[in-house]
């Protein structure tokens, strides 16, 4: 089976951004994402809308860095899919400034 298809960074804020891709084409039950600040893991999650979901918020960066996600579909059963976190990431993103409240 193959791996979601990566999509772009939406949303992006100082601290926030969401994740998109192309869902997979059956039988996953959820998708796993990973955030990366140069090869560095900085945070993960896990939707909860089934093989239709397509996107993510993910919280709690920090302002002024780039990143870029990973997304993994998760198999139902014996249902294996190519594990995305081997083969493509998304394009780079950098997150807002952060302004300063005088």
């Amino acid at each position: 089976m193959t791996a979601p298809t990566i999509g772009s960074s939406s949303d992006i804020t100082n601290r926030t951004f969401t994740a998109n891709w192309t869902p997979v084409d059956a039988n996953g039950t959820n998708y796993e994402v990973r955030v990366y600040k140069g090869s560095t893991l900085k945070a993960t999650a896990t939707t909860t809308g089934g093989q239709a979901a397509s996107s993510i918020a993910i919280t709690g960066l920090q302002a002024d860095s780039t990143y870029t996600f990973k997304v993994k579909a998760i198999g139902d059963g014996d249902n294996l899919y190519s594990d995305s976190y081997q083969t493509v990431a998304s394009a780079a993103f950098t997150l807002a400034h952060e302004l300063e409240i005088p």
